[in-house]
């Protein structure tokens, strides 16, 4: 019986290490510091360009329009059943999500990094779905297809 018990014992902390370890899902961080390491200049230049950016800005502030640049999109979604398929809900919240991000208007956007934070701006571009296509005809701004399908890309 004992040799049982140890063996589930064993079993629970090897289940219980597995499962509590931490999974990175995004790798910008390690990635940037091997970017780093395998160009020493890299910093060097992304302060230079940065403060050009700051610079600009400075010059440029007097000279702004407080128009917002709308752009419209169509959102092609490629699925291969119909329970992939998403809605059309779903699609207005990711684009109200995305012009929040863009307005810097988001919950978190108290939580900016402090290395972005000199360069973070509401940049005044808002996205809505295209009522026209390229063609002149009406569009819902959303094309759907199956991966089965042949699909024609404008160039």
């Amino acid at each position: 019986m004992e040799v049982y018990t140890r063996k589930y014992l064993l079993w629970v902390l090897i289940i219980n290490f597995i499962y509590s370890q931490e999974i990175n899902r995004c790798s910008t961080d390690e990635y940037y510091e091997q970017l780093i390491l395998e160009n020493p200049n890299l910093l060097e230049r992304q302060s230079e360009f940065e403060n050009r950016i700051l610079n600009y800005n400075q010059r440029n502030d007097s000279n702004r329009s407080n128009d917002i640049l709308t752009i419209p999109v169509v959102v092609h979604v490629l699925y291969n059943t119909n329970d992939e398929n998403i809605t059309d809900e779903q699609i207005f919240s990711q684009i109200e999500v995305l012009n929040e991000d863009f307005r810097r208007q988001n919950e978190d956007a108290n939580n900016t990094r402090e290395e972005f934070i000199d360069v973070a701006t509401d940049t005044k571009i808002e996205f809505r779905l295209a009522v026209v296509d390229p063609y002149g005809q009406e569009t819902n701004g959303k094309k759907s297809f199956t991966k089965s399908q042949k699909i024609i890309l404008l160039k």
